[in-house]
């Protein structure tokens, strides 16, 4: 019929007209394409075909991010939960915009406390004291130095230190540096101790900084010593707490005459180091023996509180006799001010007599008789 005619003609139309309009490649036809690819031209680089060997292609360039709300400070923040949006400040050097800051950039490290304690204020002229520094700190100390004053009215002596020890302190760890040292005071009345310093350096284990920090800590109080004059009828003047006097000889030592022996004397004092004792050499000359020193040992420590310094001192003599018989040296003595008392004491300790063989003493050669 004449309609179905004319229907047919149309459809026919309307797909010769998609054809014309259709574009070569494209899978949508009719339709523009949702995305094409830049023009050859925009690329700076050769075809395979027409590059140069040896010559490297040059890339694109990367296109640079423009940011929404234009160049320059301030940048619009996103904001976090509960806060309200605007605009943030630029960030320091050093530190990323939109985040907060870790503590590795911020914390930093307390330097040490100086604690000092003298354990006695009223001692007497050439009397130890002891005198306590403790620094705490929450780090490791490299280094420590004590930086004493320079004074001709008393005497620093180091006994211990540096030793190390922990505690706990407030729910905190903190690591605790100690020395020990014997004052000596050298004239009497009021001496005044300067403000004491300990120097050093002291390990940095904040973030990721492990560099040494240096520190000077003070204790900003004046020590004073309210110190006692001597007492004339005790000497030599040794102001102790306690002292003990020994001697030695071997017992299975074969005394010839001419032939020498070894005679040992000890003393034991509280309240004074070892090299501060005095020497009893010349308490043994005798016409009966030829006396030569031989060696000496001293030792100072701390008694287990930490509170009294205890010293010895060992002198080795080697003794010649002259003569055979039974030969004595002089009895022992040593003067000494008792401080817990305050009274002259004095430590003594007599010598037995020493059983020589050989010539007596006579008219013979070097003055000896031959015994029969």
């Amino acid at each position: 019929s004449m309609q179905m005619r004319q229907s047919f003609f149309a459809i026919l139309l309307a797909a010769i007209s998609l054809a014309t309009h259709a574009q070569p490649g494209n899978p949508y036809q009719g339709y523009p394409s949702p995305w094409q690819a830049p023009p050859t031209t925009q690329y700076k680089y050769a075809p395979p075909n027409q590059r140069q060997t040896g010559t490297p292609s040059q890339m694109p360039a990367t296109p640079s991010y423009q940011s929404p709300y234009g160049s320059g400070w301030p940048i619009r923040q996103q904001p976090g939960y509960g806060q309200q949006p605007g605009y943030g400040q630029p960030p320091a050097y050093g530190q990323q915009p939109g985040y907060a800051q870790s503590p590795y950039y911020t914390s930093t490290v307390q330097p040490p406390k100086l604690v000092v304690k003298l354990l006695d204020d009223s001692p007497y002229v050439q009397e130890n004291v002891l005198l306590h520094l403790r620094l705490s700190s929450k780090q490791n100390l490299k280094t420590a130095t004590p930086q004493l004053p320079q004074t001709d009215t008393l005497v620093f002596q180091k006994i211990e230190g540096p030793s190390v020890s922990s505690r706990k302190r407030k729910g905190t760890q903190e690591i605790i540096t100690s020395f020990v040292y014997q004052v000596t005071p050298l004239r009497e009345g009021r001496i005044e101790i300067p403000p004491i310093h300990v120097t050093g350096e002291q390990e940095n284990r904040s973030g990721y900084n492990r560099n040494a920090t240096a520190f000077d800590a003070v204790n900003q109080k004046t020590l004073v010593l309210d110190v006692k004059p001597s007492d004339s009828n005790s000497s030599p003047w040794l102001p102790l707490e306690t002292l003990s006097l020994k001697t030695h000889l071997s017992e299975d030592t074969h005394a010839v005459a001419g032939q020498p022996i070894t005679f040992t004397i000890e003393l034991n004092a509280v309240g004074a180091s070892g090299n501060q004792l005095p020497t009893l050499e010349k308490q043994l000359q005798s016409d009966a023996f030829r006396v030569y020193r031989e060696k000496v040992r001293s030792s100072t420590k701390l008694d287990k509180k930490g509170r009294k310094i205890i010293g010895r001192r060992v002198e080795s003599f080697t003794l010649v006799p002259q003569f055979g018989g039974n030969l004595r040296l002089p009895d022992l003595r040593l003067a000494w001010w008792n401080t817990r008392t305050g009274m002259a004491q004095h430590a003594s300790v007599p010598v037995k007599p020493i059983a020589v063989s050989g010539g007596r003493r006579g008219d013979g050669m070097f003055g000896l008789t031959q015994s029969g």
